[in-house]
């Protein structure tokens, strides 16, 4: 299945079975309207270049349903050069599915990307259950969490955040490393790692934020290189569910400016600077959690 170059307006609901081979071209710019969505249980390969990206947009200013989701595929998606704009999470959140691009267990790679804003829905972007590379992307004006990814395993490389009204990269049963990662603007925490999560960060750099680090539920955060500029908490380790166990949180060579509160670690949590352990500190405000 091929869409070729030139415009295409969607306005009712596309599903794509298994065994497909969907094909995006260069230059081709899809709309989305009538709060319709595109559902696919083949791989995406979406063909943009620099010159000729591929643009996704939702016509509509307060849209509901306009998303993308691939499922169950058996190969990996491939994502180069997309623009998109203003898509929304289904409104039935019965479905589990609450990104406005969702990918189910489903690999998919995404590279030299612009997603712009989401009008309805938890994440702007959702991985569950699947590998993924995320590479010189941008991911900006997210209506609460930009990124939210549980059960996967993956990289975020040279990418940056901005404008996040929650999470700027929530973590949930998963593991991931992130290198040469900028974050501009979270309404609460810029990583977030849950549920038994293991992160490794390398050169981070993080801005006007609540929290820079959470760790917490038997997650481990491992932070090396960080600049820090304007946040109410450094970092954070804590217990919040009681089915599971404190946060751990190390931190290696972090410079830091304009920052409220250090550190906040729970009895049982552990955050270590430079190799040093940091006091227990239980000045957390819990409703952001």
């Amino acid at each position: 299945i091929v869409f070729n170059n030139g415009d295409l307006t969607i306005n009712k609901n596309i599903v794509i079975p298994k065994n497909y081979n969907v094909k995006i071209e260069p230059g081709t710019n899809i709309y989305f309207k009538n709060n319709s969505s595109l559902i696919s249980f083949s791989p995406l390969q979406i063909n943009g270049t620099k010159i000729k990206p591929v643009k996704i947009i939702s016509l509509e200013k307060n849209s509901i349903n306009n998303f993308i989701l691939v499922s169950d595929s058996k190969k990996t998606s491939n994502i180069n050069y997309l623009y998109i704009k203003n898509l929304s999470a289904p409104k039935d959140t019965s479905s589990l599915i609450t990104g406005a691009i969702n990918f189910f267990n489903s690999d998919v790679i995404i590279k030299n990307s612009i997603f712009d804003g989401n009008n309805f829905g938890d994440d702007q972007l959702n991985i569950i259950s699947s590998n993924f590379l995320i590479k010189d992307t941008m991911i900006n004006n997210s209506l609460f969490d930009a990124i939210d990814i549980d059960f996967s395993n993956g990289k975020i490389i040279n990418s940056t955040i901005s404008k996040s009204g929650n999470d700027s990269v929530d973590f949930s049963y998963s593991k991931s490393q992130l290198s040469n990662v900028k974050i501009d603007g979270s309404g609460d925490k810029a990583i977030s790692a849950g549920e038994k999560s293991k992160i490794d960060i390398n050169f981070i750099e993080i801005e006007e934020s609540k929290f820079a680090f959470a760790s917490k539920d038997n997650s481990h955060v491992n932070v090396k290189n960080a600049k820090i500029k304007n946040v109410s908490y450094l970092g954070a380790a804590y217990q919040k569910k009681p089915e599971f166990g404190p946060g751990y949180l190390n931190i290696e060579n972090i410079n830091y400016q304009d920052v409220e509160t250090e550190y906040a670690r729970e009895p049982n949590s552990k955050i270590f600077v430079n190799g040093l352990l940091v006091k227990e500190n239980s000045k957390l405000e819990y409703d952001s959690f």
